[in-house]
């Protein structure tokens, strides 16, 4: 685990999903979890779901960038999330 949290995916309400550096703080408004070097997983490029992004993306992975890096949610917006292996997703994330 790196500073910034766990590296997962976690898919959200209306079709949003991420990967990144999760992790969890007190917020302005409340509870939070910030997603750290995040990029939004546009295009899974699996033909057995989600699980096949666990080492890595593929090579029809699409993955777009969020600006600045991090996203900030509320936990009621997240649906489910799952740990990655940082060997396999590192190089692809925003700013190292």
């Amino acid at each position: 685990m790196s500073d910034l949290g766990e590296l997962r995916i976690v898919v959200c309400h209306r079709g949003w999903v991420f990967v990144g550096y999760v992790s969890r703080k007190e917020g302005p408004c409340g509870p939070e979890v910030v997603i750290s070097r995040a990029k939004n997983i546009r295009d899974w490029g699996t033909t057995e779901g989600l699980g096949q992004l666990t080492q890595g993306p593929k090579s029809g992975t699409v993955l777009d960038s969020v600006p600045g890096g991090t996203c900030c949610l509320h936990p009621l917006q997240i649906i489910w999330s799952g740990p990655v292996a940082e060997k396999g997703w590192d190089e692809y994330l925003a700013d190292k």
